[in-house]
């Protein structure tokens, strides 16, 4: 597997305890980073203007890959919230769209800064810090494992594929089921497939890279996001856990659970795979192919 690159780093002149919001911000908002190292933390939007980007003049400062020194700009007026590119070398996106003009923003939009840096913007009183860190963690974190929730992995996979298109680098999705759950389920009851579950979690997290994203896609699936991986390495490793649920025991009330996974893998760089949706899509489908070949299997860019 690829080994992963992380020189991302982040400063702020203004942060959620420093900052109070006078009567033309009634509000207040909060950007929240969703790009690692520094996925959680959240800072105040100030009344006036906020700029954002890589230089030391920045207010909220990225020192990220594809981040110009002012990049954008946010002003806060009397409630009213508008994000403006700076004339950046790779483009402000909002909601998935570049900046041709100052947008409004609405509440939990999505900011994209080049290719890496994505953020959420919160319209709200402002929290304390503690307070802002759990609803950040229920609203990304599935309460049933502690991995990351679908929607937070839809947010990640759009950012790294435009990173990856950006940078010529391939990336990979795994989409995996969870076979014989949901008849485990009928036969015993949710707390076994729940069980068997968390053990799958269990044992797979080791096999991942730091860097590499595993999230609960569905109530028997699974989704793993790999930077810098080809369609090869990818296979590899969806193999590697494949295996090693095979050689774990999960075993409930004395009896042993017959779990075993089915993942199809899908790749950036195949042919006609146009959008992070199709690379999920094409994921799902081989998983899909797998479970109905006899499931326990790897289904992969080459089998179909």
């Amino acid at each position: 597997m690829a080994s992963h690159r992380d020189d991302s780093d982040l400063t702020v002149r203004h942060s959620v305890a420093e900052l109070s919001h006078d009567g033309s911000d009634p509000a207040g908002a909060t950007l929240t980073c969703v790009t690692p190292p520094h996925v959680g933390l959240a800072y105040a939007i100030p009344a006036g203007q906020t700029i954002i980007g890589r230089g030391d003049e920045a207010d909220l400062q990225l020192q990220m890959p594809g981040v110009s020194r002012r990049h954008a700009a946010i002003t806060a007026e009397r409630g009213k919230y508008v994000l403006t590119d700076m004339g950046s070398t790779n483009g402000t996106f909002c909601g998935g769209q570049r900046l041709t003009g100052p947008v409004r923003l609405g509440e939990r939009e999505t900011i994209r800064l080049g290719a890496m840096a994505l953020l959420r913007f919160f319209i709200h009183e402002p929290p304390d810090g503690p307070e802002e860190a759990e609803l950040f963690q229920r609203a990304t974190h599935d309460a049933g494992t502690g991995i990351r929730t679908l929607r937070y992995f839809l947010d990640q996979l759009e950012s790294e594929w435009s990173w990856s298109q950006m940078q010529s680098e391939p990336g990979s999705v795994l989409a995996v089921w969870l076979d014989r759950l949901a008849e485990l389920d009928e036969r015993v009851g949710g707390g076994a497939s729940d069980f068997a579950l968390a053990e799958v979690v269990a044992l797979i997290r080791p096999e991942l890279e730091r860097l590499e994203l595993l999230a609960r896609g569905g109530t028997y699936e699974l989704l793993i996001l790999c930077r810098s991986t080809t369609e090869a390495q990818a296979e590899t490793l969806a193999e590697r856990l494949r295996r090693a649920v095979i050689k774990h025991s999960i075993e409930w009330n004395r009896e042993r659970l017959p779990v075993t996974l089915s993942i199809g893998v899908a790749c950036t760089s195949e042919a006609r795979v146009t959008t992070a949706g199709d690379l999920l899509e094409r994921a799902r489908k081989r998983t899909a192919a797998a479970r109905a070949s006899g499931c326990n299997r790897v289904v992969g860019p080459g089998e179909q």
